[in-house]
């Protein structure tokens, strides 16, 4: 099982224990130090600690709740250190992301992982006795940890902080210089903890291992994952960060904000939508209130789009895979079904289409490959929570490509350019299919090459796993497959270990892979075809920077 998701289960019901076994009261002579280094409590009988509790580094806090101290702990300059009594830490609260007035809520709690979140989200109107046993799962996991006090483990450092209340600091969280944590869960790891720095106002909001949250972040009801940074005057409400987002500058309200989703800029909102693999450019802002029925707009920037500078978009609108928006699109187009295109305009507002552009773009490539770099997350094992497919092309990307071929085919034999709102060029047409077919053929060849290198490429394929994969959170899974597991009372865990074998029964049943050497061969003259022209698109963009001043 993963680590860390068995010690979320397990730890604070293991922690209450320890409580009651190694906690104690502030001795006479403690009380009296801590007075005399500027200390004060309402009830200083409030004030549990274990033992070693180093009195000298406690100094002007005045505790006004119950507060539970582990080993090691720091504590200066804090105007406010108490509880309302009853806390569970911001567990078990509903966060309205993507239909900012309600119907597509996720219950936050410790154990929460991009995975769950995503399901929650996309499967709510289809699959809604499931999400309800994971939201029941949320409700039971924050009942199980209501605590009477503040929590703040072995080795955390705080200091200069106004009000902390109703907090849970994991092992050598570093909290320095914000304004207010009310509410707040920071579920570091001894090895991986978290940070929270100057003018951070935090109320409601749960902080997983290896993150940092500073530089006047304001955040409410909102979920951040590992290995993220959310700085610089950003603020949310009602978002959830998975891992290794990067958001500075902005704002973000009813956001779900898949792995590696970034935004850097100010004047950027994002509103109503779900992203992975993510970049959003300047000023780039979405719409999702009409002013008749409420803002209960939402769309889907599938896994490795992004938003040019100034663009807008008007929900609900679908964009697919690797696509990139520019301009200004009010028209609530679908465009799911051709991924890795250009979406822009023309001069008189009308949504042009360029499928499969980015397939030719020297960019696709190098997001590709500095993804997996990139991970921020500590490498301890079974630590690493979300379970992250970083691959280009899977069962995932290439559905929608053979989906996207069929339209252009269509299109291409009719002679018509209208699709779903948009206009496409039928010089945009037959070069989208080239690029369609290059793509499938790379796939196709490199993944038999991967599979004869596990071994699984010479057993008899299966029913398993081939019909339409689903993108939750990162992981790339057979929703069926899934869907049966949840209802056995499994999890996303259990089906990691089955991926392989599910892609090979995928990749068997839409393609004739008898002639494996062929196809393996066609994937590498395919590929080195695509890296050479990917190539020359490098040299150009690197020629074009090259400016004499």
């Amino acid at each position: 099982m993963n680590l860390y998701l068995c010690a979320s289960f397990y730890k604070l019901l293991i922690f209450h224990i320890y409580i009651s076994m190694n906690y104690r009261s502030l001795t006479t002579s403690e009380i009296k130090a801590l007075q005399e280094q500027g200390c004060a409590a309402k009830d200083w009988a409030d004030i549990q600690v274990a033992d070693p509790f180093i009195v000298s580094q406690v100094s002007n806090v005045r505790f006004t709740g119950k507060v539970y101290l582990g080993t090691n702990v720091t504590l200066d300059n804090i105007r406010n250190l108490g509880t309302s009594g009853d806390t569970t830490f911001a567990n078990g609260i509903e966060v309205s992301v993507l239909k900012e007035d309600g119907g597509l809520e996720v219950v936050l709690y410790d154990g929460l992982t991009s995975m769950e979140a995503a399901f929650e989200v996309i499967e709510a109107r289809k699959e809604p006795e499931l999400v309800a046993k994971l939201h029941e799962k949320a409700r039971k996991y924050a009942a199980g940890i209501r605590s009477d006090g503040s929590i703040i483990e072995a080795g955390c450092f705080v200091s200069d902080v106004r009000e902390i209340k109703d907090v849970h600091l994991g092992p050598n969280t570093k909290v320095v210089g914000a304004v207010r944590l009310v509410d707040v869960s920071v579920v570091s790891l001894p090895d991986a903890p978290s940070f929270i720095g100057d003018g951070c106002i935090l109320e409601h909001v749960i902080i997983l291992s290896d993150s940092k949250v500073e530089d006047a972040v304001q955040m409410d009801n909102s979920f951040v994952g590992q290995g993220c940074h959310i700085g610089r005057l950003y603020s949310s409400a009602n978002s959830l960060f998975f891992a290794n987002c990067f958001f500075e500058n902005g704002e973000a309200c009813a956001y779900f904000a898949g792995p590696y989703s970034v935004s850097h800029h100010k004047a950027t909102l994002m509103i109503g939508c779900m992203t992975s693999f993510f970049n959003a450019g300047s000023v780039s802002n979405q719409s999702n209130h009409s002013y008749k029925t409420g803002p209960n707009k939402y769309g889907q920037l599938q896994r490795g789009c992004k938003l040019g500078s100034s663009s807008y978009v008007y929900w609900p609108m679908q964009v697919g895979v690797f696509s990139t928006v520019i301009g200004h699109h009010t028209g609530h187009e679908d465009f799911r079904d051709l991924p890795f295109s250009l979406i822009t305009e023309d001069g008189n507002g009308k949504t042009i289409v360029v499928p499969g552009q980015n397939l030719g773009s020297v960019g696709t490539r190098r997001d590709a490959n500095k993804w997996p770099r990139r991970d921020k997350r500590s490498n301890i094992e079974g630590a690493r929570r979300d379970r992250i497919n970083f691959t280009l092309f899977n069962p995932y990307s290439i559905g929608y490509i053979m989906r996207g071929m069929k339209i252009l085919r269509k299109l291409k034999n009719t002679g018509e350019t209208d699709f779903q709102g948009g206009v496409i060029n039928p010089r945009h047409i037959r070069r989208g299919l080239d690029r369609y077919q290059q793509a499938i053929d790379m796939y196709v060849g490199q993944q038999l090459q991967v599979l004869e290198n596990l071994g699984i490429l010479g057993q008899e394929p299966g029913e398993a796993g081939t019909g339409d994969w689903a993108d939750y959170g990162g992981m790339l899974v057979p929703r069926k497959e899934l869907l049966e597991a949840l209802r056995e009372g499994k999890s996303f865990e259990d089906l990691h270990p089955l991926l392989p074998e599910f892609e090979y029964n995928w990749l068997a049943a839409h393609f004739d892979i008898t002639e494996k050497e062929s196809l393996i061969e066609g994937g590498k003259s395919a590929a080195e075809t695509w890296n050479a022209a990917l190539d020359a698109d490098g040299e150009m963009d690197i020629v074009a920077c090259n400016i004499d001043l």
